[in-house]
């Protein structure tokens, strides 16, 4: 399996300290360590699957209040290459919209 720790800065003014892996079938475990980086809560997915804000929000457990993380969140996975549904007035000021794989490593640093 394949892990990677990442401190992701998508450009909304937040830190996210990530875990994102893939097994051996190709299965994402994507975690987000908003408690300290001492724990969080993992969401798994295939590849090719939509991953629509509304979604991760509820199998993350994150608060309506905070539509703003779960777009920073999805912000990440998609420089992954996954396909996701960011919230409408949210879309169109993440800088990383413009990222692509290949410039993932430029701008986040690995722990």
């Amino acid at each position: 399996m394949n892990v990677e720790r990442i401190d992701w800065q998508p450009g909304n003014g937040t830190r996210y300290d990530i875990v994102y892996a893939q097994d051996s079938g190709g299965r994402v475990y994507f975690t987000w360590l908003q408690y300290g980086g001492s724990g969080g809560t993992t969401f798994s997915f295939t590849p090719g699957t939509y991953v629509h804000y509304s979604y991760l929000m509820e199998k993350m457990s994150i608060p309506s209040r905070m539509t703003g993380d779960a777009a920073g969140l999805l912000a990440f996975l998609h420089t992954k290459g996954h396909d996701v549904g960011m919230p409408s007035d949210w879309s169109s000021w993440f800088r990383s919209e413009s990222l692509t794989k290949n410039n993932l490593d430029s701008l986040a640093q690995a722990s």
